[in-house]
């Protein structure tokens, strides 16, 4: 072949092949070629030709040979000569069977460049190069545009699927059906965003692929990540703009969900937005909370105690509150604080007022601290009035921990609450029972609510004396040099009236009562504690001392001679008629006139000291002194009246009849000769008394019959 023909069929091969490159090549002029074949941009540029021709390249084969990598005439190679690399394609570029594949060639031999794709399909790939191809007529979602892979390009792959609704089935071809790269692309989605594209089943409950597992196993919960699609709040604000929250409210958790201080706590949010209706936590947290749900997230671990197990408002159920508090929580309630409040009237998270069931529980802090505002007895005084009924359910019917709690009330105060029919009479349980049963009269266990002295100034403000008003006896009852002893308060506040004593101590005070106290133990007497010597004398007989007040000398006018007229006389039997005397004695304590307002006993002289009415005897308690008294020389004798007269000096035979004073108790006011003279006045002066009264008096003058002297009679020897 002639050496110059065999050199344009080169330079010819050559041109064809130069599409991209041709302008950085020589115009050439070869063979048949008209002049500028090689040249882009010239009107004989091959590459136009081709295009004219639809791409029909049959004509080139027998200069470039079958495939065109020059094993033809020219044997001149369209791909080695640096121009094109790409172009002509092979048979099969189409066919996705064939090895020639252009899906297979991009990634095998361009490793996905396909900047050499663009002088003929153009930089955007919608045909606009020389090959007019637009390659979006077939696949839509490649070749990607430029910045395909940029979130800050207009072209981003997020934004574009965004905008096919997510509908990415178009990209299993090249990224595969699990989009790891076993596609023509053999790019794995993954290997730059793990979550996404979600796989099948990703939104069905049963699948093994269900997101809810996903997140749980492979992201422990951490959706961060989801964020890019969802948007930072997963309510579609992201390139998905699919709204986590369409199909499950509660999650994707904002942020800070679990902080305390966030606008987003969680505490916050089952407060106000689903106002503790928990059901929707359930499919990620379990349906007991224990993270058997898909999340695996155990609620019990930040708050033992909520979200509360199932029927923890049922009596009957084994997860009951009221079981839990006791068995659980030993009924330490700190806890329940932060949802309930600090007083549990729902000022907490929860806002559920624990009072709108049970109003005296959960308690305040300071219920057992007396001295807080919130102590339990300020509260039943003040709010409940002492009706501890509500107590019940929890410490029992009786108060010693049957109820619920198991909290015996007794451990700290025996008495109270008081029992079912504590202030009924008729009834076993009744509290003079119980006094006297359980507490033997100690009742220094009451004075905590009912105060020192009884009269409501404890805690329970009652005052026992509302009811009888003598009990409970203050503690220093029974001590005489106290100002409670009971005979002081007995004299100042019942005027010795003992009513109110025989209902404890029985009507003869023997203990047959409520008390079973027997006031005859102290005051003996057949007359118990009514006996006279109980509030005046002493064991002998009943005239002082002592006296009402005490006082036991005779300068006291109380006292005075009292003893000395009571007491045995060597001279008289006088003392036979004892109070009767000088006094009314009454046949009852509580008779007219015994018990009265004065401040004395009154004075009234019998028969005896009057002589029968004959003289006005008289007492002067201003001056504590008698006159005018029988027994002591007020008496007369009438000589014509008298059988022996001739014992008469003069007409009339009288006694000295001297003042008296009460107070002046062994100073020889009755010693004999004072009461009469000796002989008495008016009488004859015999040698001796013992002539005419030898049965009244001995040869000595003694007496030696006592009932004949001083007896309102003249006793001569032959009486």
């Amino acid at each position: 072949m002639n050496r110059k023909i065999v050199l344009s069929l080169i330079l010819f091969t050559i041109l064809i092949l130069s599409f991209s490159c041709a302008e950085k090549k020589e115009t050439v002029s070869v063979g048949t070629h008209p002049e500028g074949w090689g040249e882009v941009g010239n009107e004989n540029f091959h590459g136009t030709t081709v295009l004219e021709n639809a791409g029909r390249l049959n004509s080139c084969n027998g200069c470039h040979g079958s495939d065109f990598e020059g094993e033809g005439n020219v044997e001149m190679s369209c791909y080695r000569s640096g121009c094109h690399v790409l172009y002509p394609h092979k048979s099969g570029f189409n066919d996705e069977v064939s090895t020639a594949f252009h899906g297979k060639f991009i990634a095998d031999s361009l490793d996905w460049d396909k900047d050499e794709c663009q002088s003929c399909h153009g930089e955007d790939y919608l045909g606009n190069g020389y090959d007019f191809k637009n390659c979006l007529t077939c696949h839509s979602l490649y070749p990607h545009a430029d910045g395909f892979e940029s979130a800050a390009s207009a072209n981003f792959h997020g934004s574009y699927i965004a905008s096919e609704s997510f509908d990415i089935s178009g990209c299993t071809d090249c990224h595969g059906t699990n989009y790891q790269g076993n596609g023509y692309i053999i790019k794995n989605c993954y290997n730059c965003h793990s979550l996404y594209p979600h796989k099948t089943g990703f939104a069905s409950t049963s699948s093994a692929n269900f997101h809810g597992t996903f997140i749980a196993d492979s992201l422990s919960g951490n959706v961060a990540r989801c964020t890019v699609c969802h948007g930072t709040d997963y309510q579609g604000n992201g390139y998905e703009e699919k709204n986590c929250q369409s199909c499950h409210a509660l999650y994707p958790h904002a942020a800070d969900f679990a902080k305390k201080a966030s606008d987003n706590f969680h505490g916050d949010y089952i407060a106000e937005t689903l106002d503790f209706d928990l059901e929707k936590c359930q499919d990620c947290h379990g349906t007991d909370f224990k993270g058997d749900g898909n999340d695996n997230k155990n609620c019990y671990r930040c708050h033992a105690l909520y979200p509360h197990a199932l029927g923890f408002d049922n009596e009957e159920s084994e997860n009951f509150h009221g079981e839990y508090i006791e068995e659980t929580l030993d009924y330490e309630l700190s806890s329940c604080v932060d949802c309930h409040g600090a007083d549990f009237e729902g000022a907490g998270y929860e806002q559920k007022n624990c009072r709108a069931c049970h109003e005296e529980y959960p308690h305040a802090e300071g219920v057992t601290d007396t001295l807080s505002i919130d102590f339990h007895g300020k509260d039943l005084a003040e709010n409940y009035g002492w009706d501890a009924s509500s107590c019940e359910s929890c410490h029992g019917e009786n108060y010693d921990g049957e109820g619920v709690a198991e909290k015996n009330c007794r451990t700290c105060h025996e008495i109270y609450p008081h029992i079912a029919g504590f202030s009924n009479p008729g009834l076993p349980t009744y509290h003079g029972q119980y006094i006297i049963n359980t507490l033997s009269f100690d009742i220094t266990s009451c004075a905590a609510c009912h105060g020192n002295n009884y009269s409501g100034n404890g805690y329970a403000e009652k005052d026992c004396r509302a009811c009888h008003e003598d009990y409970p006896h203050p503690q220093a009852f029974t001590n005489t040099e106290s100002d409670d002893f009971h005979g002081k308060y007995l004299a100042e506040e019942h005027n010795w009236i003992m009513d109110e004593c025989q209902k404890c101590h029985g009507n003869n005070y023997s203990g047959a009562g409520y008390s079973q106290k027997n006031c005859k133990s102290c005051h003996p007497g057949p007359d118990g504690p009514e006996a006279c010597n109980t509030c005046h004398g002493g064991n002998q007989n009943a005239g002082p001392p002592p006296d009402l007040a005490g006082n036991t000398e005779t300068t006291f006018l109380g006292v005075g001679a009292h003893q000395a007229h009571l007491q045995t006389s060597d001279i008289s039997n006088t003392n036979a008629m004892g109070c009767t005397a000088c006094h009314i004695t009454p046949s009852d304590y509580k008779n007219a006139g015994h018990l009265d307002d004065t401040e004395f006993a009154e004075v009234v002289f019998n028969e005896f000291v009057t002589d029968s009415g004959r003289v006005d005897a008289q007492w002067n308690h201003n001056s504590a002194t008698c006159s005018n008294i029988y027994c002591h020389g007020a008496f007369e004798f009438i000589r014509d009246s008298s059988g022996n007269q001739f014992a008469y000096a003069d007409s009339l035979i009288v006694g000295n009849n001297p003042d008296l004073s009460w107070t002046d108790v062994g100073t020889g006011q009755a010693d004999c000769g004072t009461c009469h003279s000796n002989p008495p006045i008016g009488h004859q002066n015999f040698p001796n008394c013992y002539s005419c009264h030898d049965l009244v008096v001995d040869s000595e003058g003694n007496i030696i019959d006592k009932s004949r002297h001083i007896n309102g009679k003249i006793n001569y020897n032959e009486d």
